[in-house]
């Protein structure tokens, strides 16, 4: 015996959003103040980070930047060598 669908499913499917892109593509990463300040200290950080991808360079970045409390941010920058050495994205 078949039992009709329900209306949930007979309704027309709802089109998939739209991936937004970057939103400025090609432009500069703004490093934040903590981060810089890492990468001066560390000139051969400092020239590993220049010749990362720029989604690289943007994701530690925007990690270092997202934190709330100037010392998460300060400990984030400070440990973001490492996984720049290893071209990693920030965990």
């Amino acid at each position: 015996m078949f039992v009709s669908a329900s209306p949930l499913l007979q309704s027309p499917a709802v089109p998939p959003t739209p991936r937004v892109a970057d939103p400025s593509p090609g432009s500069p990463v703004k490093i934040p103040d903590e981060l810089q300040a890492v990468l001066e200290a560390n000139p051969e950080v400092a020239a590993l980070y220049d010749v990362l991808p720029p989604s690289h360079q943007r994701a530690w970045a925007e990690y270092v930047a997202e934190a709330k409390r100037p010392e998460t941010r300060m400990r984030r920058a400070c440990n973001a060598p490492a996984g720049i050495r290893a071209r990693a994205f920030p965990r």
